[in-house]
């Protein structure tokens, strides 16, 4: 996955941040920022990698 990707993240668990949640995408790990959904599958942008820290925001 690069910046800018668009992929399908099945979230799995609530994250540090308020409005965060942590989803699985290809087999990697994707914090997904305004994330309203609690559970389920979530269209989301690739905002961000670093360190194989992968960041994002619904689409």
């Amino acid at each position: 996955m690069q910046k800018g990707d668009k992929v399908t993240v099945e979230i799995r668990a609530p994250g540090w941040i308020h409005g965060e949640m942590l989803g699985v995408a290809n087999n990697r790990v994707v914090s997904v920022y305004n994330c309203t959904k609690q559970s389920g599958q979530v269209r989301v942008k690739i905002m961000a990698t670093k360190h194989n820290i992968y960041t994002g925001m619904p689409v």
